[in-house]
């Protein structure tokens, strides 16, 4: 899914994105797929549970998408639930530049990108997934995997 959140963290001009899911048998949400952090960072993640006082526990347990406004100094962030049949799997966070968590298009790419993810986490084990996000950038996100810029979209409120 790597090339699926290059394309969206390009698109979102985004510092960072983390796709946490719900991991019932240790009871927490836990860091599935991870863009633009460093090794290091990643593997600092804890597992978050349910009642965390944050923005990903809040979207996970409400289901309905958080915001963390930027100031001068700190990013912003959007918090969007993986919503399925089955109720919330989990919730796509990102960490955005400009002031731009509070934008329509921002909010309107990370809905549609959170039910992409919602979709492919429900039905696939992770290798599966890896292939079914690789071939829809390749397929159907012009200029595919190509890296940043390779979409030519912009974003506009």
């Amino acid at each position: 899914m790597q090339p699926l959140l290059l394309q969206a963290s390009t698109l979102l001009n985004a510092t960072g994105l983390i796709v946490w899911l719900w991991d019932a048998s240790a009871a927490e949400l836990r860091p599935a797929l991870v863009h633009g952090y460093s090794q290091q960072v990643i593997a600092q993640l804890p597992g978050l549970p349910r009642d965390a006082d944050n923005a990903t526990a809040l979207a996970f347990r409400s289901a309905e998408p958080c915001t963390i406004a930027a100031t001068e100094h700190v990013s912003g962030a959007l918090v969007t639930p993986l919503l399925t049949a089955a109720g919330c799997a989990g919730v796509l966070a990102i960490e955005l530049r400009r002031q731009s968590e509070q934008t329509n298009a921002t909010r309107a790419v990370a809905t549609i990108l959170a039910a992409l993810l919602a979709q492919m986490t429900a039905h696939a084990g992770p290798a599966e997934a890896e292939r079914l996000a690789v071939a829809t950038v390749e397929h159907h996100l012009p200029g595919g995997g190509a890296g940043e810029g390779a979409t030519g979209w912009a974003l506009r409120d």
